[in-house]
């Protein structure tokens, strides 16, 4: 399986991290909306979020990198190198991708560092990514990400894990993440939507983590 596919535009992906050393990434709840509030500044204009997992040592997401008009626009405010290159045509879109998450990290973990005079790597150099081909891997993505803490013995229930877009589909509150398309589009109903939860089993073919 290949980790590191290339970001397209307008494309799926699964995304992975996780601390290299055992360490938590996350110590307290302002640690995991800070994360939040920095992924929705570096990436919130590049890529449309379906699902997230933030675990005490690692995180999933479901995204879906935008159109390339609406990339090559929002770019323009960035000021960097990469996106002046991106902007010019002289710079793949994966680069562009790939270096605003780096950018998160790094402010991430500068704050984390700060925070908890802390000394050394906390996060993977290289963060994972798998293309989602279909509506169907998609589905498994979501229900996969969402089943995380359950997998890893954090909760009993989708919904008692508080960082997690699982709890924004079940809320009648707006959010961020693309909430009516997959409740509109992927499901019949929000019955539906659970009840692929409820009924989810993992399958082990190209599971991260």
């Amino acid at each position: 399986m290949d980790y590191w596919q290339k970001f397209e535009y307008e494309n799926f992906y699964h995304v992975y991290n996780k601390t290299g050393t055992g360490i938590k990434l996350f110590r307290d709840d302002e640690d995991y909306t800070t994360f939040l509030s920095r992924f929705n500044n570096y990436l919130g204009k590049y890529l449309d979020v379906y699902a997230y997992m933030l675990m005490p040592n690692h995180f999933h997401l479901l995204v879906k990198v935008k159109d390339e008009q609406t990339i090559i626009s929002s770019a323009r405010d960035e000021k960097t190198k990469r996106s002046a290159e991106l902007i010019n045509g002289d710079l793949h879109v994966n680069d562009f991708i790939v270096d605003q998450f780096k950018r998160l990290f790094s402010s991430y973990c500068i704050t984390y560092k700060n925070k908890y005079d802390h000394d050394g790597a906390i996060l993977m150099r290289r963060f994972k990514r798998i293309e989602s081909r279909n509506l169907e891997r998609n589905l498994y993505w979501l229900a996969y990400i969402h089943h995380n803490p359950i997998h890893h013995h954090y909760c009993k229930s989708y919904s008692e894990w508080t960082y997690s877009s699982y709890t924004a589909y079940i809320s009648e509150k707006p959010s961020k993440i693309c909430k009516n398309e997959v409740l509109n589009d992927w499901f019949a109903s929000k019955d539906d939507f659970l009840n692929f939860h409820t009924e989810f089993k993992l399958d082990k073919e190209g599971d991260i983590e």
